[in-house]
Parts: structure tokens; C-alpha cells; sequence
């Protein structure tokens, strides 16, 4: 459509998506979460997105119980994330989330804030082919003015030889997602979609050809300078995160 321009104009919005299996620990001195989520010569983001999984222990106890401990946890990281954010610039928490393990919470600088509708977020359960949260998908869905996005934090099954199972969890996700509305309703319609497992996850969600190498273990993170860089990207379930700013 050639007169788009006319009645349209286009709003430049960058977003950070971090991922981090914290294996069920708090973060200590020697993490340094600023430098991970704000690498230097960089600007801050418009859009925060940030996922952990294992924020509790995977026991039988944690996955069969609902919300304790994993309310109390999510809360801690929740406030840790908040404090150092708006050490750097003001952000608001426009929504969290979390199931057993893995928890995301998006961050908004206030002055976007306003310009976020049509919220909604859904809880997938993957494990044990789809009956208990230890593994899944917390996925936010949102309108930044009139571009829809979609932010997934993942966790699949591990071991570099269950590639089968890591493909039915991401296959689980897309096809169960249920959505849960806590804003104005729109038509959902997502052009732009952020799928972010753990650094684990995707070190070993290849194909049977892959040997060594792959992602370290800790914190990742992937900067877009818009929804549409991704959307154009052709990026595939199998790609992994990017750890680099650009």
C-alpha cells in the first residue's frame, strides 16, 4: 500500500531479550547483571524482556505445588531487575509472569508505557508430554502502538540427544497456547514473535550433525532494534540466541 505514508508513520523501538538458567540460585557479587543486561557503549532499551528458568529446584514437591515458592522467587527477581533497571533509566513492569521454573517479565521505559495495549500472557505446560509446568513456555503477547508482538520464554527438555522431545515442547507451545487477556481486545494477530529459551536449551537444539561448540552456559541475551528486524530474519525454531549487541 503506496499511502500508507499518508495516514501512518513508523516509531523506532528497540528491545532486549535476555534468557538465563539460574539453576535454582540467587545472583551473587560476582554476576554481574548490569553488564549483562546493558553491555557497554550501548543504549538503553526501550523494551526489556527477560526469562529465567529454574528459578526453584525442580523437585517433585515444586512442580506438583502451585505458586509457593515459585510467587516468592519470582518476586525477589522481579524486585532485583527492577532496582538495577531504573538505576539506568525509568522503567515500569508491565507484566510477570511465571510457571514452577521459569518466570518473564517485561520491562517498559515509562514514557512507552502508554503506548502498550491489548496485554495478554499465557502459561504452557510441556512436561511429561503436556501435563506439569518443569518444562514450557510463559508467553506475553502485546501491541506497541499498532504492531503486535509476542514474547515466549522458554524451557525444554535437556540432553543433547533428546532433540525429538525439544521439537514437541516448541510444537506443545505453539499449538496449546491459551491466551489471557489483561488489557484492551484486539484481534491477535502477532508479525512479530521473540522465542527465547535457555542457553543450554538451544546449545543442544540442533540436529543430530552438531558436535561441541554451541552456547556457553550463563546468561544470554539478544538485542533487535525492531520487531520487524525479527520478523525478517527468517530466524527458525532451531536458531540460537544471539549474544552480541548491535
Amino acid at each position: 500500500n503506496f499511502r500508507v505514508l499518508e495516514y501512518s508513520h513508523e516509531d523506532k523501538v528497540t528491545i532486549m531479550c535476555a534468557t538465563w538458567n539460574v539453576n535454582a540460585k540467587s545472583p551473587t557479587e560476582t554476576d554481574n547483571l548490569k553488564s549483562w543486561l546493558l553491555p557497554e557503549n550501548t543504549r538503553a532499551p526501550d523494551i526489556y524482556a527477560i526469562t529465567l528458568q529454574e528459578i526453584v529446584d525442580l523437585n517433585v514437591l515444586n512442580i506438583m505445588l502451585k505458586n509457593s515458592p515459585t510467587v516468592a522467587t519470582s518476586a525477589f527477581w522481579v524486585r532485583t531487575f527492577s532496582k538495577l533497571l531504573n538505576s539506568i533509566d525509568y522503567y515500569k513492569v508491565l507484566l510477570d509472569k511465571s510457571m514452577v521454573g521459569i518466570i518473564l517479565v517485561i520491562f517498559v521505559k515509562a514514557s512507552l508505557h502508554s503506548c502498550i495495549g491489548d496485554v495478554k500472557y499465557s502459561l504452557t505446560y510441556t512436561g511429561n508430554y503436556g501435563t506439569t509446568g518443569n518444562k514450557g513456555g510463559v508467553a506475553v503477547s502485546m501491541r506497541i502502538h499498532d504492531s503486535p508482538v509476542c514474547f515466549v520464554g522458554a524451557h525444554f527438555h535437556a540432553n543433547r540427544d533428546n532433540v525429538a522431545q525439544r521439537n514437541l515442547d516448541y510444537h506443545l507451545i505453539c499449538n496449546n497456547t491459551e491466551w489471557v487477556s489483561v488489557g484492551p481486545k484486539y484481534v491477535h494477530d502477532d508479525n512479530a514473535l521473540f522465542l527465547f529459551p535457555s542457553a543450554s536449551d538451544v546449545a543442544i537444539f540442533e540436529n543430530e550433525g552438531t558436535e561441541g561448540g554451541g552456547v556457553p552456559p550463563g546468561p544470554s541475551r539478544s538485542r533487535l532494534n525492531s520487531p520487524s528486524d525479527i520478523a525478517n530474519s527468517g530466524a527458525s525454531p532451531s536458531s540460537a540466541p544471539s549474544t552480541t549487541a548491535s
